[in-house]
Formats: C-alpha cells, structure tokens, sequence
C-alpha cells in the first residue's frame, strides 16, 4: 500500500493576518506550520475530514430537564426528575502525523524497527503535528429522586438518588486540566479510530445517593434550670455519600503497535477477582484479575502476515469498560450550645469524618507494564475526629 494513500484527508487553507475577530477563535498550527515573519502567508493546515473547518466554535452545552413534585405534607415533599445534557464541539486533541507500520511493505513503512518518525507520512519535513479539533461530544441522561423534610419538630431531612450514564468519545487520558494533552488509542488514519473511543466517562458513576440531616433537641423550659443546662442545647447533623465505582480503561503502557498511539489490553477472561496481592508486603487490596488481561501482539517481532490479519493491533477492552470500587462515607457532628445571652453564648462542636472508618479504596492500578497493576494501592482518609470550642455574639 502506498503510503501516500493513508486517508488522512483535506486541507485546510487559511489567510494569516485577515482573520476575524471572536470570542471563540484560536489559531493553533502544529510545529513549525508558519515561518517567522510570515505573518501574511497563505499557509496549509491539514487536517482531518471531522475537524473543526473555518475557525474554531464556541463549546455548546445544552441541558434539558422535567420534573413532578408532590408535596405529601406540610413538611413532607417529593420530587422526581430526568435530566440530560448534550455537548458539543468539545476538544479533542489529535496526532496527525503518527507513525505508519503497513506490514509486508518493502519500503520503511514495513520495518516496525524503523523509528516511528521516519515513518510518518509527512516526513522528514515535520516530526509532530498537534492538532486541535472540537470533534469532542458527550451525552448524559439521569433519573434523579429526592425528599425533603423542611425544618420542624426540631428537624430536617434531605436525601437525593441518581441514576445516571455519561458518554464522551474522548480520549481518557486528555482532559481540560492537562491541556488535552493524551492520544488516541488508535491512529487516526485506522478507520473508526473514532469511534474507539466512544464509552463511558472517567467520571461516570451508575447509582450516587446523597443525604443529610438536622437534629436539635428541645429547649426543655418547664424543667429546671440545672437539668436545661444539661440536657438542653444539644444537636446533631450528617452528611452521608455513597457511589457506585467510575468507569477507567486498561492500557498496555508500551507502544506495541510501533505507531505512537496508546493501546489498549486484550480481555480474555473475568476481569475482575486474582490474588495479586499475595507477595505485596505493602498495603495492597486485589482488584483485577491479571491473568486475564495481555498485550496485543507486538509488530516487531511478529509475522508480517500474520500482523496484517491480526484483529486487535489496539486491544480490544473498550472505553471505560471497568469499574472501580464504590465509595461510602458519613460525616458526623455533635455540638451544644451553652447559652449566656441571646446575642453571646457558646458552642461546643465534635466532628467526625468517616465516622464509620469505611475503607473507600482508589481505583488500582490500570496500566499493565506498570508495578503492581491491577491491585489497589491507595486509599481515602480514615476516620478523623476534631474538637472545637467557638463563641459567637
């Protein structure tokens, strides 16, 4: 196959120094696009068929919601929701120019030894070409259920439930905070490179309950003043949380496809289960089940032939197709008022957090050349009391 037949398709062209001004528009180029001093030069960008054509647009997010309420008593109330949101134009950050390994090829293309930028399509002349596209989109539709009880008789109650799926196609590894920076799994000249990449978000959670309370007892004025100072003045108030696991991705760690991207394990059994754990003298909790998780056949070192008709040069463990331990966790205070006057008197507060000292364990470790993978080697913060004493006037 000749190289020069990749699809990597288009061009687009662009007249620097006339550009209109917008709110939305940044001109970004890969390396070494425009020489210095050029700064009206016609120049050509290539791009792909799915990238942004003519400046880019503003990210658009569009949120839709419908709710029904009852209210069962004076302080009793119910509602339930759908909710869902749509993104659009969301950044995505591709390789145009990644390494191309055609097996069998008598040219450079066929030696996956070769370095990955001497077989790129445009070169020598460049090396990286980093571009950026708003071809990002994401989808997210939830049932949401809440109850509410507004204060009386010394107390109030809120609890809310989720039930949600969120879905985006980009990449896991690029996120705002790193400044997109990440790759595809895929090349994008592999067709449905894509749509590889459609799947849950890292932040997805299925089922997230949330509640919290108010608790005050009485003022007890018909008893003695003694007894008041006692037993008077006392409250309580939580917040409790709990969640189903996020959705990650099993990566090899290592560029066995000799193409610059980021594959994917190959899944070949129950993912989850194993005793990883069981020569770990450090803290370790088993997870995943590493005998059911390998690396694609490498390019260098495998039959051309056989590499061409092999189905899964980039895994085949989709996008977010594990989930991570749930998480649990309530926050517990206990306070009283020692009352001077009403515009001076005190307060004594103890706090825990995590009072059930739940072990919320961290997602294990997700990359399969890397130490300890598919255990669990961190956790959240065990139950921390605190001690407080405030005056408030």
């Amino acid at each position: 196959m000749n190289p020069a037949a990749i699809p990597i398709h288009g061009a687009l062209r662009e007249t620097v120094g006339t550009r209109p001004p917008s709110f939305c528009s940044s001109f970004i180029r890969g390396e070494g696009e425009k020489p210095s001093g050029e700064e009206d030069s016609t120049i050509s960008i290539p791009f792909v068929e799915r990238a942004t054509s003519g400046w880019p647009a503003c990210v658009v997010a569009y949120n839709w919601n419908l709710s029904v309420e009852r209210q069962l008593t004076q302080q009793w109330s119910l509602r339930a929701s759908y909710v869902g949101s749509s993104g659009r134009h969301i950044r995505r950050d591709m390789q145009f120019n990644p390494g191309i390994y055609l097996p069998g090829d008598p040219s450079i293309f066929g030696n996956p030894r070769a370095s990955i930028m001497s077989r790129t399509k445009y070169a020598p002349d460049y090396s990286n070409i980093n571009m950026l596209t708003q071809t990002g989109a994401s989808s997210y539709h939830s049932f949401q259920a809440a109850v509410q009880h507004r204060f009386a008789r010394n107390f109030t109650v809120q609890a809310s439930y989720t039930y949600s799926k969120s879905l985006d196609n980009i990449p896991q590894n690029q996120t705002l905070q790193n400044g997109g920076g990440g790759s595809f799994s895929q090349p994008i000249y592999v067709p449905g490179f894509s749509d590889f990449e459609y799947g849950p978000s890292p932040f997805d959670r299925t089922h997230i309950f949330n509640g919290s309370y108010v608790l005050t007892l009485p003022n007890f004025t018909a008893i003695p003043r003694a007894a008041r100072f006692v037993i008077g003045g006392w409250g309580t108030s939580g917040l409790l949380s709990a969640s189903t696991g996020d959705a990650y991705t099993v990566f090899t760690g290592t560029d066995v496809a000799a193409t610059g991207a980021a594959p994917r394990a190959i899944l070949q059994g129950k993912p989850y289960g194993g005793n990883g754990c069981a020569t770990t003298t450090t803290a370790c909790a088993n997870w995943l089940n590493k005998s059911s998780f390998a690396l694609p056949l490498p390019a260098v070192g495998t039959n051309p032939g056989t590499y061409a008709a092999y189905p899964y040069k980039y895994g085949n463990i989709s996008k977010g197709a594990l989930r991570g331990p749930g998480f649990v966790n309530w926050d517990v205070s206990l306070y009283k008022n020692f009352g001077a006057t009403e515009h001076f008197h005190a307060q004594f507060r103890a706090e825990f957090f995590n009072v059930l000292n739940h072990t919320n364990l961290s997602d294990p470790v997700a990359t399969i050349n890397s130490g300890g993978f598919g255990n669990i080697l961190s956790a959240g913060d065990p139950r921390i009391g605190q001690l407080g004493l405030k005056l408030i006037f």
